[in-house]
Parts: C-alpha cells; structure tokens; sequence
C-alpha cells in the first residue's frame, strides 16, 4: 500500500513541477553557467537526472526535449552542424533520463515493481528497504553510470 501512495505522490509532484515550469528554470540556470561543448552536454544530463529521479523517465524525457529544441535553434553554427549536435543532445537526455530512473523509488516504475514483488515474496529484510536507502544506493551509481555515458557520447561527438 505504501508503493502506491508513493507513486500517487510522485504523480502529483510532477505535475506541480511541470505546471509551474521548475524544469524550465532549472535547465536554463544551470546551462547559462555550464557554457558550452561537453561541459553543455554534461550540465544537460546531470539535469535530466535529476528530474528523471523525481519523475518517471519518459515524463522527463518530455519536459527536457522541446527545451533542447530551442536551445539548437539559436546555436551559431550551419545546419547540418546543429542537427548532429541536437541528435547528440536528446541522446544524452534519454540515456540520462534512463540512469536517472535507478537513482529512486519513483524514478521509474519498475523500482516500484521490484519493491513489491521483494515484499510478497516474503524475504526477511525487506521491510529495511526504505526511499532513502534507496537514494544511497542508486544516486551514486547513477552518477558513475552518467559519467560513463557523458564520455561516450562526448568521445563520439568529437570523432564526427
């Protein structure tokens, strides 16, 4: 019972955040001061992170896109320049968002799943897997598995 008031509380939070544009503002603070090249991409990950740890994946991935769609358009560069960069964005926000989603509970659904499933099948201990331990297991491991995709895609985007 408490996995479904956490994913009923989870849905409203997100729909606060989207409703009065948190996302927007915490995209654009952030990237003002990340500049740009990988750092950008870097900056734009971390966020998509975050936000895909407080709200399912493909909810962030939505509230993130049409962000990085305006950010491409006023790139000074040529067009076929751009659109590889923005390829190279948006597959930054999917991988982050997908990382993202193993930081907690509510960041995707199938945590949840697992919960459940953990507490029928009656193991012992279970009980002592809380939202907050979760967190200590998976922000750090989404952290390491985020630097390893923001490598990736930067060593990619650098031999294009």
């Amino acid at each position: 019972m408490s996995a479904v008031i956490l994913f009923g509380l989870s849905y409203l939070v997100s729909r606060v955040i989207v409703r009065v544009d948190a996302h927007v503002w915490l995209v654009s603070r952030v990237l003002a001061k990340a500049g740009s090249g990988a750092g950008f991409l870097l900056a734009l990950m971390l966020v998509t992170l975050a936000v895909s740890a407080a709200l399912p994946n493909m909810l962030a991935v939505l509230a993130i896109t049409p962000l990085v769609a305006v950010v491409g358009r006023q790139l000074p560069v040529g067009q076929r320049e751009r659109d590889a960069l923005i390829t190279t964005l948006i597959l930054g926000i999917v991988y982050a968002a997908n990382v993202g989603g193993v930081a907690s509970l509510v960041g995707s659904p199938s945590n949840g799943i697992v919960l459940l499933a953990l507490a029928k099948a009656d193991l012992p201990s279970t009980e002592l897997l809380t939202f907050f331990r979760w967190l200590a297991f998976g922000v750090p491991l989404s952290l390491v598995f985020i630097l390893g995709a923001w490598a990736m895609l930067a060593r990619i985007r650098r031999g294009s």
